[in-house]
């Protein structure tokens, strides 16, 4: 009887020390990007009929080549958020990220430009401190980092392929 007393104790102490307390983790609030999009030219500055898709996108690096972008997704190396609507004049992004902390070197608006998901995007617009060179954003566990974008349809950033 006293062999299953000590086996139940180690059981219950492995348990314990696996899980790090028998206590459940205090739940965070939001983790991620939230912001606002402006489009320059309102619903006016908008192309006619070309963009099927549009959200923001935050890499660990820049993609080399359009059919990079679904293999970053699915590994885990990219967080995206819902698609924001189309032909207004401005609208609000949220993306929440997963595994914080975490530090994104490419954040842009991207674009689907064409019928082919996993190949027809552009970069809108960039997080940039001055206009042309990606900057890196760190997200730790429970922040919310505020970022607005402005899309200028007539003036791209340029883009990683």
């Amino acid at each position: 009887m006293r062999h299953y007393a000590v086996v139940l104790l180690s059981v219950i102490a492995c348990c314990i020390v696996s899980c790090d307390s028998l206590v459940p983790p205090e739940p965070v609030g939001f983790t991620g990007l939230r912001g606002t999009i402006t489009f320059v030219g309102g619903e006016a500055g908008w192309p006619s009929d070309t963009i099927l898709d549009m959200r923001v996108v935050l890499f660990e690096k820049a993609p080399a080549a359009a059919d990079s972008i679904l293999p970053f997704i699915l590994s885990g190396r990219a967080a995206f958020g819902t698609s924001i609507p189309l032909r207004v004049a401005g609208a609000p992004y949220l993306v929440e990220v997963s595994n914080a902390p975490r530090e994104f070197g490419y954040v842009v608006v991207a674009m689907q430009t064409g019928p082919n998901v996993l190949q027809d995007w552009r970069m809108a617009a960039l997080y940039s401190l001055d206009g042309t060179t990606p900057a890196p954003v760190a997200i730790r566990r429970g922040q919310e980092v505020q970022l607005n974008f402005t899309v200028d349809f007539s003036n791209l950033p340029p883009q990683p392929f």
